[in-house]
């Protein structure tokens, strides 16, 4: 009977091995779960950072973008209201 206390004194000290190695299994994968919930968190929140800025920034050229056609209407219209004073001065040089 001796040796077979042995042996179930073995079996019994391999399955406790073998349940600690469970536990400290868990515990990594447990922690290794949170670390990729927290960098998903933190991926999440930096895109919706980046959609943000996407918004602003076509926000911002489509300002300028108005902006821009403002501007080159303006400056179009400026330009033929020169033509159009360098010619009647140009007549007027004419006819005296």
């Amino acid at each position: 009977m001796p040796s077979n206390n042995k042996v179930i004194t073995s079996d019994l000290e391999k399955l406790i091995g073998e349940r600690d190695y469970l536990k400290r299994e868990v515990n990594r994968l447990e922690n290794e779960v949170s670390s990729l919930i927290k960098t998903k968190h933190e991926s999440d929140q930096l895109c919706y950072l980046l959609l943000s800025e996407k918004e602003n920034l076509i926000s911002a050229y489509t300002d300028l973008e108005t902006l821009y056609k403002s501007s080159q209407s303006e400056l179009m219209s400026l330009k033929n209201v020169l033509i159009h004073q360098q010619t009647s001065h140009q007549k007027t040089l004419f006819v005296r």
